[in-house]
């Protein structure tokens, strides 16, 4: 880690942007894997103790400014949820990728139809802290005018090929059914009825097909999010949303990066904002 950051100040930003999708000096995919998670750990630790929850930082900031976007890592002790999710926040709504049609899921559910879903922020982080049980890492970057154009193409680019998909809920909404929420558990229909999401289906393209190990919600993100010049991911292996946590987090404690904000939300944060209105 140091020679990284070590070479990375020696460059310029430009030389920086050329080669820093062909080279990166990267931890081990299985430790990247698991930091979300050891630090989650910590983070639960240290609330545990004695009156901690009231000194405890939740939201860090090295300026006024507000963020162009910002990049949601999900973690939870709770089976795969270890591993972590991550999303896109732009223009106050999350863009998520993942295999939310539970109907297509095989291979051991790491394989199935690939549905991007969009939804308020202010809706969507609750319904994550309530309906999975997640804490969430939240990391701010500042764009230039340049930058943002190009995530604006990009984001786009990959809407082109989407059609629009119902979760089970909405589709018994339309057939007029007798409808009991209860009978509607899947991740998809409590979304919906929690935000009101749209969703979508990919109609062609690498994405139409989602996989935990390769064409996964990581996947999806830096193509994105490497459009503004941020590139947290190595060209190989399995990509995991530890990967992305590792590398913005080393960004956040940078001066003079992009990366400008870093806030945690969980069931305490959430009390914790609200105690602090009244």
């Amino acid at each position: 880690n140091f020679i990284r950051d070590f070479a990375s100040s020696m460059l310029s930003v430009h030389i920086k942007d050329k080669v820093k999708r062909r080279l990166r000096i990267s931890m081990p995919t299985v430790l990247e894997a698991i930091i979300p998670f050891t630090v989650l750990n910590e983070i639960n630790y240290l609330l545990d103790k004695k009156n901690m929850d009231e000194e405890f930082v939740y939201e860090e900031k090295k300026s006024d400014v507000e963020p162009d976007i910002e990049v949601l890592v999900h973690i939870s002790n709770r089976g795969f949820n270890r591993l972590g999710h991550c999303d896109i926040v732009y223009n106050g709504k999350v863009i998520s990728y993942g295999s939310y049609d539970k109907s297509t899921l095989t291979f051991f559910n790491t394989i199935a139809d690939g549905v991007v879903f969009t939804a308020d922020i202010k809706k969507y982080i609750p319904f994550c802290i309530k309906h999975s049980k997640k804490t969430l890492f939240a990391f701010g970057l500042k764009l230039t005018d340049k930058q943002k154009e190009n995530v604006k193409k990009e984001i786009d680019r990959l809407f082109k090929n989407l059609e629009p998909w119902e979760s089970d809920y909405q589709v018994a909404l339309k057939e007029n059914k007798e409808i009991n929420k209860e009978d509607y558990g899947d991740y998809a229909s409590c979304l919906y009825m929690a935000t009101n999401a749209d969703m979508y289906k990919f109609t062609k393209g690498k994405y139409k097909k989602y996989f935990t190990l390769g064409n996964n919600c990581v996947k999806l993100a830096d193509e994105i999010i490497g459009k503004s010049g941020i590139d947290a991911l190595k060209m190989y292996g399995i990509i995991t949303p530890g990967t992305y946590y590792e590398y913005l987090n080393r960004e956040f404690k940078k001066k003079n990066s992009m990366v400008i904000s870093r806030r945690i939300y969980n069931d305490r944060s959430i009390k914790k904002r609200k105690r602090s209105k009244k």
